[in-house]
């Protein structure tokens, strides 16, 4: 259950607990009920304290979003400044319209009500993302460590990178024994989940794990239109550079 759902439930056990006090002390001014002193007293604090939970969550809450749209805007200049370095070192091989940058962050899925316990699988969400132009925006795919590009650069802890254009141009008359043959090449996904990408214009993805005190925590990744002098311009050592500088600029972030 996230922070959000758990705070609105908050806000509605408050407000039913208040209009619930209210009616019972009517009822018990008029007589209509009878409550001993001790009894409306236990009411009152209690309907008190789930108030003052309430707020203290609030509070919580508003802080968390504070730092969190501070934390985002600290990112999204590092990641800008490596876009257009990265952008200038491909000697405008690549527009810059074709480009885009990302970051991602390892998280855990929140607690699931539904069979009471937190799940263990990790997630990649993505914090920030810089692209001229919107395309791409959304897979539909919940990425995840050894899934993706970006997914095997954090559970490889290594630079991971791969022109996906060619793949997903066959993947277009593939079945699904035929991707299943793949082996690595599937990138950890499904045969449905790669189908479902084949018109998001997937090209060259080139991705730099985010450590934090040895652990990999995300990864950042360029990604850029298909084809050798594509791939050749963003695998470059001085593409790979500036991934590094913005891995450890949000390391820094995410670790201050």
């Amino acid at each position: 259950m996230t922070t959000r759902a758990v705070g609105f439930g908050l806000k509605i056990a408050t407000a039913v607990a208040t209009a619930a006090v209210a009616a019972s002390l009517t009822l018990r001014q008029f007589k209509i009920v009878t409550f001993t002193d001790v009894q409306a007293t236990v009411i009152i604090v209690l309907a008190a304290s789930l108030g003052c939970i309430t707020s203290i969550q609030s509070a919580v809450a508003d802080y968390r979003g504070r730092k969190q749209h501070e934390y985002s805007a600290r990112v999204g200049v590092q990641a800008k400044a490596a876009f257009w370095n990265i952008f200038e070192s491909t000697k405008e091989r690549v527009s810059p319209t074709d480009l885009g940058i990302a970051v991602y962050m390892v998280k855990k899925l929140a607690f699931n009500p539904l069979r009471g316990r937190w799940r263990s699988q990790e997630v990649l969400r993505r914090v920030h993302r810089e692209r001229p132009r919107n395309h791409n925006e959304s897979t539909g795919i919940v990425w995840r460590p050894g899934k993706g590009v970006i997914g095997i650069c954090v559970q490889t802890n290594r630079v991971a990178s791969a022109d996906l254009s060619q793949l997903w141009r066959d993947l277009a008359t593939m079945n699904e024994a035929e991707w299943a043959a793949l082996g690595d090449a599937r990138h950890g996904l499904t045969y449905a989940e790669a189908k479902s990408l084949v018109n998001h214009r997937l090209g060259v993805v080139v991705a730099s794990p985010i450590i934090v005190q040895g652990k990999t925590v995300g990864c950042v990744a360029i990604d850029g239109p298909g084809g050798a002098a594509s791939e050749s311009a963003l695998t470059s050592q001085a593409v790979k550079n500036y991934l590094l500088d913005l891995a450890i600029a949000v390391a820094n972030i995410s670790n201050g």
